[in-house]
């Protein structure tokens, strides 16, 4: 009987469960295989060798998450099973159970795949659960009537039989097979060396469902491996497209339709207009000669690790130092998100949910976005990241709404794979270093005859800091135990963080000085802003509130502009990202309407004191001092101390800013209903 059935090997166990894996990953390579062939068109894949074989490569290990993480069940059962003999019976049975269930659903979720992309062009997203908000029944209807659905059932039952069958043919070969000495000292290895083939062969298994060595498990942006779209989409299996859409879909908010009534009363309280909408003044210079536009995003450029920037000892700002002394800068100011993504999703579309790129309403373009402003004021628009495009879906996201151009990670591989052949090789598990972003930045302005509005998101200053390996420190860096103390991070890496937060300074300070020194300089404004403070700097609670969500905005305005534009520079003033944008436009757009949730121009002749606030969503500043918002210290209210510290002494919530506050938070989900899902 099956209940006497002796304990299995761990040799067996092992061998079992490569097999059943190998059988798994068939079928989703025969899918990726079928997508191709199907798909491509004549000529389409001509050159792209190696993006085929990185297709190839990166679905190996997406089917080889999916294969492992599908078969933890049985595994779990099959080590229980080496050390006793009822788990050898629950585990037999369990596998003529599991192994039909996973190849039917991997199967399914193949065909599935392929005939979505015949439709939609695109693996499965969350668009699939459309059958929620369809109707079943019609959806259904549409498949049988649209679909070979009866060739289809049949394929994925004949696969699933025939897979079965042959799973439970090698488990009685493991378990029973009297093989030759050699192959059998494997396969029914000695007691005392079967804990170290259990331990050797779960710690491979669980590489396996990471599908990587790297720190992070290999995710959803990992797909991008080509500027073929079809490569890209044949990258991931149809379970994994599954299970990511289903997880977007998830995380989507619940947008719903809001009245504009609301919305005008929130906008009173918090910040005295009844409106979202704003115009830059008239101005007949600008009209005329409307300067490209440069806006940085500089990846973790934040002040709580600038405070210890020390030139000829520990040197921070390298090459930028120049132009943070020459230029407008503003120190009193917040990042307004602490993640990359999250301000991106802010900074541009309004949007407090990092989600929106990938959600249910992922396909839904909101209006007033900066890219819009500019096009409609006759300027190319541009986005430039030396990381994969299928972060947070950030490529697509950005065609949806209109950017003329983008450059991501696969796009420079083309763009040097001639001039400088080991770009590949240059490439991180995050992307290229910043260094390769300015060049081609050059390239577009000076090849320009329209006014240009570049955004560039930087990328090297990102954790794990690590500048690339041949980066020769261009200024000293010697820390002292305080800033080392400081940091939070294991002794061999600190360095790496200042040495990366310098390259990357430098990367940017070269290119400001190559436009600046050169014809661009006279008609190109640029701005340059941390997205969030430095990751893994310790904070000291109260003190460093205002310094720890800190990031310098940085401004460069050409002498032509400043002297046909009303301007003052008042350095003291507070802001934070919502302002950026307003400034810029009042830089170079003349009489432009544009959409601000609060954000003003700092460099206006009077400020206005409504809006003359910045906020993160773990803090507010006024000019008066700051709150902690969703932290411990949540309605103290803390005065301004020595340099960017601020007073150790609690003091209660002024009532007029707590309003301001309540007020500003819920204006700001009105509008991205009200621009997501509409106007009741």
């Amino acid at each position: 009987m099956l209940k006497d059935q002796p304990r299995i090997a761990p040799g067996a166990l092992a061998v079992f469960t490569l097999a059943h894996v190998f059988l798994l990953l068939v079928i989703m390579a025969a899918g990726r295989l079928s997508m191709v062939m199907a798909f491509a068109e004549p000529g389409a894949l001509d050159g792209h060798g190696y993006e085929i074989w990185a297709m190839w490569r990166v679905g190996a290990l997406f089917d080889l998450r999916t294969a492992t993480i599908g078969l933890i069940p049985l595994y779990a059962l099959g080590l229980a099973s080496c050390l006793y003999d009822r788990a050898a019976w629950l585990f037999t049975a369990a596998q003529k159970i599991w192994s039909p269930f996973l190849y039917f659903a991997i199967s399914l979720a193949t065909v599935v795949n392929f005939f979505y992309y015949r439709t939609f062009h695109n693996e499965i997203d969350i668009s699939i659960f459309g059958v929620i908000n369809d109707g079943t029944k019609a959806v259904m209807t549409a498949v049988f009537v649209d679909y070979p659905s009866v060739r289809v059932i049949l394929l994925v039952t004949v696969v699933t039989y025939a897979f079965s069958y042959l799973t439970r043919r090698i488990l009685r070969i493991c378990q029973r097979w009297e093989a030759p000495a050699s192959v059998k000292s494997f396969i029914n290895i000695k007691a005392t060396f079967g804990l170290v083939v259990l331990l050797t062969f779960t710690a491979a298994y669980v590489v396996g469902v990471r599908g990587t060595l790297r720190p992070t498990p290999l995710r959803q942006h990992d797909r991008m491996v080509s500027n073929v779209p079809l490569l890209n989409k044949a990258v991931p299996n149809g379970l994994m497209a599954l299970n990511w859409a289903f997880h977007n879909y998830s995380n989507t908010p619940p947008y719903q339709p809001v009245t504009q009534e609301d919305g005008q009363e929130l906008a009173m309280a918090a910040f005295g207009r009844g409106s979202l909408e704003d115009k830059t003044p008239e101005n007949a210079w600008l009209a005329k000669n409307p300067p490209h536009v440069v806006m940085m995003i500089m990846e973790g450029f934040g002040a709580n690790l600038l405070e210890f920037d020390t030139p000829g000892v520990t040197d921070l700002l390298g090459s930028f130092r120049r132009h943070m002394g020459e230029d407008f800068v503003f120190r009193r100011f917040v990042s307004e998100e602490n993640f990359t993504m999250p301000a991106l999703a802010r900074q541009f579309f309004f949007c407090p949910d990092e989600s929106i790129s990938r959600g249910k309403f992922k396909s839904v373009r909101l209006s007033g976005t900066p890219f819009d402003v500019y096009k409609q004021n006759g300027y190319e628009t541009v986005f430039i990241y030396p990381g994969h495009g299928a972060w947070h879906d950030i490529r697509s996201y950005l065609f949806l709404h209109g950017v003329d151009r983008t450059y991501f990670l696969t796009d420079f591989f083309d763009l040097y794979e001639k001039e400088k052949p080991n770009v590949v090789s240059r490439a991180s598990a995050r992307g290229l270093p910043d260094e390769y972003i300015f060049p081609l930045v050059r390239e577009i302005l000076e090849k320009s005859d329209k006014p240009m509005f570049i955004v560039i998101l930087t990328l090297t200053n990102h954790l794990p800091d690590t500048p690339p390996h041949d980066y020769v420190d261009r200024y000293p860096i010697n820390p002292g135990p305080e800033l080392l103390d400081k940091l939070n991070a294991p002794k061999g890496v600190k360095l790496n963080m200042l040495r990366s937060y310098q390259y990357a300074n430098n990367c940017v300070g070269d290119f400001v000085s190559g436009i600046k020194d050169g014809p661009l300089g006279n008609r190109t404004v640029m701005a340059g802003f941390g997205d969030h403070r430095v990751i893994n700097v310790k904070a000291k609670y109260p003190a460093d509130l205002f310094l720890n969500r800190a990031v310098p905005f940085w401004l460069y305005v050409p002498k032509p502009v400043l002297a046909n534009t009303p301007h003052r520079y008042a350095p003291e003033r507070i802001g934070s990202n919502k302002d950026i944008l307003p400034t810029l436009y009042s830089l170079s757009l003349s009489g432009a309407d544009y959409y601000s949730v609060g954000g003003r121009n700092l460099m206006a002749e009077q400020d206005d004191p409504h809006r003359a606030f910045g906020i993160n969503t773990r803090l507010f500043i006024n000019a008066d001092g700051v709150c902690p918002l969703g932290e411990d210290y949540t309605n103290n209210w803390y005065a301004y101390g020595n340099g960017m510290s601020v007073s150790d002494t609690p003091q209660p919530m002024p009532d007029a800013v707590s309003e301001k506050i309540r007020a500003y938070e819920q204006l700001y989900r009105w509008q991205i209903n009200a621009r997501a899902a509409g106007i009741k």
